[in-house]
């Protein structure tokens, strides 16, 4: 059974505080970008696990490296590219899209390269400046068939290339990317669409794509301008088949590696700059993607979602985040406080979070882009403080528990007591209770006349001697040491764990009487020892009823008592023990109340010794003397089932 540290109403509330501060915690630092970095890090290791090995199965990448420009030169003629172009139609490719500004014409071969270039099939790159107006155009040619698009990759901060800008806007109208167009010659899509039920959504094919704005995925304080979309990165490094330009010249390549495929045609070469970083960049791969990949990812990316093949990347809106991570947090705090072991707190804790956050990756799969890492802090932060919290909660309770108990019960018992503090205790202090028990009182008779004469350590030695036995004793029958009372001691049978069935109060009774028979013969041995400083002679009184349980004191001085009627007869019961004729012939004189006899389970071992009036004056009950005691009920406490 679980064991409460708090009340129900407490711990719900010490869950509700905990994890509403986490949560303004870690939604004050994702508001102010704080978190960004490791949650696009995040991002970037999960597209990079989720990405494909195969190459895209829509383009093809015809790539024109540093061999082809010590043979052509550059920037590459006009006739080069001409050929390069034929040889692209004729093996019958969808688009192709030429990735490498051309605004004026490169001699030899521009006639040629205009009678090459098909504005129905091909597509020209250009380079957009601040304003939005194209800052490098396409060659005339290009330009005046309207078979442009422009190039402009959003980098983000950290230098890596998660989004692609699909269309902007200035005062002359709507200009496209050259990704954009090259989808749409491939799907067969004429132009723009937008979603009859939210016309600020592009639909490729009959799929609304949403716009990335600023608050989306993990962004904050992105510059969001224009039309932008999360690139999926679908496919690994170098995301699209390679073909050389040489290659598909000298005829090594053709139809059957290009026929029915966009292609996208351009550079690959460390000497002129086009590269970039981009979440698949990771060992064991190349740090940088050239630009002509970059362009293939996204153009493959849009083919897929005009085919039904892809869903687009979506985010929750930003409130909807902040409710998954208020969740996230309460949930934390919550495995915080039922984790009680550190297998508990392990699985739990970081466990769980991981799991959540691992959860909540997955989606990225089906095209959802969540708050995975702010809800995996969360999970975490929630659970450690509350964890943190009810861990020094509970080492102030065993504190307590060693303070009041531990030298005064038998291990075992003080670990029940443990299991059962929710029981017991209370605001750090044991719940004051009425209990019924029953109370051993013993006293070393004499004492007082061997301490006259005797020398004081000698003296000490000898009354400690017995006290430590009778303790001892006691402790191991599942007695509770209340007190040392000079020459005496106080024992509780029955407390501070209450026994309200009979069984218990008979087993507590029988247990008591158990101990004073092993006082007696403990004593019977150490009087055979020649050497003792004088004879012990022990009066002991036991007496079962009601009695009033809790701590006196003040802080850091706290005694757990038992006070009450009980109490008062049990020591009377042991003073009784002088009036009795054949004191002198024992060493130890056992005596009981009638109560405590009509709880053991036999009467053997029992004499009665005599009647002993109330404090009333008016009543009277009868004594017992012990003389044996039974077993029925016997053994040590932790052989109870």
């Amino acid at each position: 059974m679980h064991k409460h540290i708090l009340s129900p109403l407490h711990a719900a509330l010490l869950i509700l505080a905990a994890g509403c501060a986490v949560f303004a915690v870690i939604a004050g630092l994702r508001a102010a970008g704080a978190l960004q970095r490791i949650e696009l890090v995040h991002y970037d290791r999960t597209v990079a696990r989720l990405a494909n090995t195969e190459p895209a199965g829509d383009v093809v990448i015809v790539a024109i490296g540093e061999e082809d420009l010590a043979r052509w030169g550059w920037p590459l003629p006009d006739e080069k590219l001409a050929e390069l172009l034929e040889a692209l139609k004729g093996a019958g490719a969808t688009a192709i899209g030429v990735d490498i500004y051309r605004d004026n014409p490169v001699a030899p071969g521009s006639a040629a390269l205009t009678r090459a270039f098909d504005n129905s099939r091909s597509v020209w790159i250009t380079m957009l400046g601040a304003s939005g107006a194209n800052a490098i155009r396409g060659p005339a040619f290009a330009e005046s068939a309207d078979s442009t698009g422009f190039a402009d990759v959003p980098v983000d901060p950290d230098g890596v290339v998660r989004r692609a800008l699909l269309l902007t806007s200035d005062g002359a109208g709507v200009s496209l990317s050259f990704a954009a167009r090259l989808a749409f010659l491939a799907a067969g899509q004429a132009g723009l669409k937008s979603a009859p039920d939210d016309p600020s959504v592009l639909l490729f094919g009959d799929t609304p794509v949403p716009r990335l704005r600023d608050g989306s995925g993990s962004y904050r304080g992105i510059d969001d301008t224009g039309y932008q979309i999360a690139v999926a990165w679908q496919n690994g490094p170098p995301v699209a088949k390679v073909i050389s330009a040489a290659d598909l010249l000298d005829g090594r390549a053709g139809a059957g590696d290009i026929a029915g495929r966009v292609v996208v045609l351009g550079l690959t070469s460390i000497s002129i700059k086009d590269n970039f970083r981009t979440p698949l960049n990771r060992p064991p791969h190349r740090p940088f993607s050239y630009g002509v990949s970059v362009h293939a990812a996204v153009v493959q990316q849009l083919i897929d979602i005009s085919a039904g093949r892809l869903r687009p990347l979506r985010s929750p809106p930003p409130p909807l985040h902040l409710v998954m991570i208020l969740t996230a947090a309460l949930a934390g705090a919550g495995a915080g406080y039922f984790a009680r072991s550190l297998a508990g707190g392990i699985f739990f804790g970081p466990g769980l979070a991981l799991a959540v956050g691992a959860g909540a990756s997955a989606a990225l799969a089906h095209g959802l882009w969540l708050p995975a890492v702010p809800v995996a802090f969360a999970w975490f932060a929630g659970f450690l403080v509350v964890f943190t919290i009810i861990s020094v909660l509970a080492r102030q309770q065993r504190r307590t528990i060693a303070t009041l108990f531990s030298d005064h019960l038998s291990p075992e018992l003080s670990a029940q007591i443990w299991q059962s503090r929710d029981v017991l205790l209370s605001g750090g202090k044991p719940v004051p209770m009425r209990l019924y028990t029953t109370i051993l009182f013993a006293d070393l008779a004499g004492s007082t006349t061997v301490g006259g004469t005797a020398d004081p350590e000698a003296f000490m030695t000898w009354a400690s001697t017995l006290l430590d036995e009778m303790s001892r004793i006691t402790r191991a029958q599942g007695g509770f040491v209340e007190k040392f009372t000079g020459d005496g001691i106080l024992v509780v049978f029955g407390a501070p764990m209450p026994s309200e069935a009979a069984d218990a109060r008979s087993r507590d009774a029988t247990r008591a009487c158990q101990a004073a028979s092993e006082i007696a013969r403990a004593v019977e041995r150490f009087n055979a020892d020649p050497g003792l400083l004088a004879p012990y002679q022990v009066r002991i009184g036991l007496h079962s009823g009601e009695v009033l349980s809790g701590t006196l004191g003040t802080t850091g001085s706290l005694q757990y008592n038992v006070m009450g009627d009980t109490v008062n007869i049990a020591a009377r019961i042991e003073a009784f023990g002088k009036t009795l004729k054949d004191r002198q012939q024992s060493s130890v004189v056992i005596c009981l109340s009638e109560t405590t006899a009509k709880l053991l389970p036999e009467q053997e071992g029992l004499r009665p010794a005599g009647r002993m009036v109330h404090d009333d004056g008016q009543s009277a009950f009868e004594i017992y003397e012990l003389t044996g005691c039974s077993s029925a009920h016997g053994g040590a406490p932790e052989d109870q089932g």
